[in-house]
């Protein structure tokens, strides 16, 4: 600011400005001094934003070079930020594709390979239902099973009558004689 301003005070003994006119008056010498000022403080101001952003890219230049260190990308944040980036490629491909002239064999591509998705699902439920249909069939099979063999043993063929029931007979005979 005092070198500007010494440069002032000899323009206003210069007497080519004088002859000129450039200051005249009063007036004009203070408006010149405040345009000095206000030029050297904005020349401050662009030293400090200028290391301001020397120091930005600096910064950037080192949390970039953290973010490619191999021990950092082992980290959940590396993984998280490996798999949006898959992502934004995945989403890229796709806009890509969406405005090229190709882009209806892509779709039929893709609802083929989701129908195939939805068949797989479908064949792999009913698979599953039929294993279960197979197994109430067994267990009920089986259960006929064990229900018959009881009753083969207990029941007669001569007369279908059960085991308990003759003995009842025989002893309401026996109690009651033949009538």
């Amino acid at each position: 600011i005092t070198h500007e301003r010494s440069s002032l005070a000899s323009l206003r003994h210069d007497p080519v400005v004088s002859e000129f006119g450039f200051i005249n008056d009063e007036k004009d010498l203070e408006s010149v001094d405040e345009l000095v000022t206000l030029r050297s403080q904005f020349n401050e101001m662009e030293k400090k934003n200028k290391e301001l952003s020397d120091t930005l890219d600096g910064a950037k230049i080192k949390y970039r070079a953290s973010l490619s260190a191999s021990s950092f990308n082992d980290t959940a944040a590396s993984r998280l930020r490996k798999g949006m980036a898959l992502e934004i490629n995945d989403l890229k491909f796709h806009l890509k594709a969406i405005n090229s002239p190709n882009y209806q064999p892509l779709v039929e591509d893709i609802t083929i390979k989701e129908l195939q998705q939805e068949i797989t699902l479908l064949y792999t439920k009913l698979v599953t239902e039929r294993q279960h249909k197979e197994q109430i069939l067994k267990e009920i099979y089986e259960t006929s099973m064990k229900i018959e063999q009881p009753s083969q043993e207990v029941t007669l063929k001569s007369e279908g009558k059960s085991n308990k029931r003759l003995l009842s007979e025989e002893d309401m005979q026996k109690n009651y004689g033949n009538e």
